[in-house]
């Protein structure tokens, strides 16, 4: 078998299992399928596809023949699972043939069930919902590439109200870390702030009921703390030791005095483990956010995409500017929603509130505003509260979204990437930094980081030879399960290792290569390379053996 030309140009082919009115049909609520037709790329120019796809079957041991054509795109009738598994594995072998992959039918994307992303806000002209912020922050349409699935957002705050509906379905650990003892359980807020800021991370999705989460299915682990230095340290080192993929810290000082060496090497510590940080600005118009805050995001570095260990969040209005009563400044990383407008319309954001009344709901001197009960559907454990508080939580659901779409990104480039997918007019700015989250972007930004190695396997078999030339050949495969998007493969590497010596590197091709081999037991084993430049350890036991007399 000869490499295969790169330089023809690419062909598409549909193989049809069946007549194109037979698919079945796709169901909102369904699974995409497969249609029972093989998509295959060919090489060669489009007037000759038919042609070239009638040959390729033939020789594939297939006695189909095209029966419909549309431009380059022919269908032939395949019929039959197994015997399309049975040509596409012999098509892939084919040099007219690049690619051959099972179609898929996709499915109605729905919205998900929640209330909130549906019911009109009674206190904000129509048509704004009561989670209008989901829909600028373009939320649904991330949640079609990635609903957060397998990740896990801690929350340290002032516990979570875990008889909530909304909560007590998503919440996998419920802990305390505390120096002043306060009141009430892990399991308990007495003070509401806590469960308000976890729904708006994650909440119960897609139920038909209450509210959603940015990080749609996310999980929760809840710290409860008093908010000392020394207790918020100790609930981030537990939350890393959990494996959580984000961190919302809504509360901050007034920077009036540096953040404790325990905490800075904890949250450092998060950072190296691939926790998302994120921290909240502060909620009067300083430039001066306090810690956690600065130091996530240091004074000075704000500007810079690749500076700091986190994310320091200020609040924007629905009209995309920021808050009044927001923070500002060199330590503003990025913006997210914390309340409708500066004056007039919604109290805030709508969020999950306890049963109970609560100490945040009466307004006290020197607290932020107070948050203004109400009710989804006739259930009164719902508010609205603003702040930079509600907006730091949607934050790290996107960064769940993101991980849950790659697993294989580390806080570092999450961050990265959500500062430069935000949407902004031009640059970083010390209003709202580098714009406010676009949760689209982000999700298919993360999903496009090729970080996974292809493989390559050998379609010569082992044997013994008389003579010195061998026509080895091998496929190769970038191949990532959705939505990740593979780079696409770039070459294969052939080494070899004579009478078990070391291997070196005898040469590159993409489909194989005819080679010189010395006499004695030759091992040849194959490196994949992908066009985002990953390339797997050498497999060096998975070698060909070759033996030459």
């Amino acid at each position: 078998m000869h490499p295969r030309s790169l330089a023809a140009a690419p062909v598409v082919l549909l193989l049809a299992a069946a007549a194109l009115g037979s698919a079945p049909s796709a169901s909102a609520a369904g699974t995409s399928r497969p249609t029972g037709r093989l998509l295959v790329t060919v090489t060669g120019d489009a007037p000759s596809a038919a042609s070239r796809a009638t040959s390729a079957l033939r020789s594939a041991g297939s006695g189909a023949r095209p029966t419909e054509t549309l431009g380059a795109t022919v269908a032939v009738p395949v019929p039959g699972a197994a015997t399309r598994r049975r040509v596409a594995a012999r098509l892939t072998r084919d040099d007219r043939v690049a690619q051959v992959v099972d179609e898929q039918r996709a499915v109605s994307r729905a919205l998900p069930s929640d209330p909130v992303l549906r019911d009109q806000d009674p206190l904000a002209p129509p048509p704004t919902t009561l989670a209008w912020w989901a829909d600028r922050m373009r939320l649904p349409q991330a949640w079609r590439l990635s609903e957060g699935r397998g990740t896990t957002v801690a929350v340290i705050d002032s516990g979570f109200d875990l008889t909530h509906p909304q909560l007590a379905p998503v919440v996998d650990r419920a802990l305390t870390s505390q120096v002043a003892g306060i009141p009430g359980t892990a399991r308990t807020d007495e003070y509401g702030h806590g469960t308000h800021v976890a729904s708006l991370a994650c909440s119960a999705f897609d139920d038909g009921a209450g509210t959603v989460g940015a990080g749609g299915r996310c999980r929760l682990v809840t710290i409860k703390s008093d908010l000392y230095d020394l207790s918020v340290a100790r609930a981030v080192r537990r939350a890393t030791g959990l494996g959580v993929d984000a961190i919302v810290m809504s509360f901050g000082t007034d920077g009036s005095r540096p953040a404790s060496r325990a905490l800075r090497d904890a949250l450092v510590a998060a950072d190296d483990a691939g926790v998302v940080l994120v921290a909240a600005a502060a909620d009067v118009p300083t430039t001066e956010q306090g810690w956690p805050a600065n130091v996530l995001q240091p004074t000075g570095t704000g500007a810079d995409p690749d500076a700091g260990i986190g994310l320091t969040v200020t609040a924007a209005t629905a009209a995309g500017s920021r808050a009044t009563f927001a923070g500002s400044g060199s330590q503003i990383s990025l913006a997210a929603y914390g309340t409708y407008a500066d004056s007039g319309g919604p109290p805030g954001i709508l969020g999950a509130f306890p049963a109970g009344t609560v100490a945040n709901e009466q307004a006290r001197p020197g607290d932020e505003a107070p948050a203004t009960r109400t009710t989804v559907r006739g259930d009164g454990r719902y508010a609205y509260q603003a702040g930079t508080s509600m907006a730091t939580p949607m934050v790290a659901g996107v960064a769940a979204l993101m991980r849950g779409a790659n697993p294989d990104l580390g806080s570092t480039a999450i961050t990265r990437l959500l500062k430069r997918t935000a949407r902004r007019g031009s640059g970083w700015t010390e209003g709202l930094g580098w714009g406010v989250v676009d949760a689209q972007a982000a999700v298919d930004a993360a999903r496009r980081v090729d970080l996974r190695a292809p493989t390559a396997t050998f379609s010569t078999t082992p044997q013994e030879l008389r003579t010195p030339t061998l026509e080895l050949a091998w496929r190769g495969t970038d191949r990532s399960p959705s939505p990740l998007v593979p780079s696409g493969l770039r070459t294969v590497e052939l080494w070899r290792s004579v009478d078990g010596g070391r291997f070196g590197l005898v040469g590159r091709a993409r489909r194989g290569m005819a080679v010189e081999v010395p006499r004695g037991t030759v091992r040849y084993a194959l490196r994949a390379v992908d066009k985002a430049g990953n390339r797997a350890r050498l497999p060096t036991k998975r070698s060909l053996v070759v033996t030459r007399r």
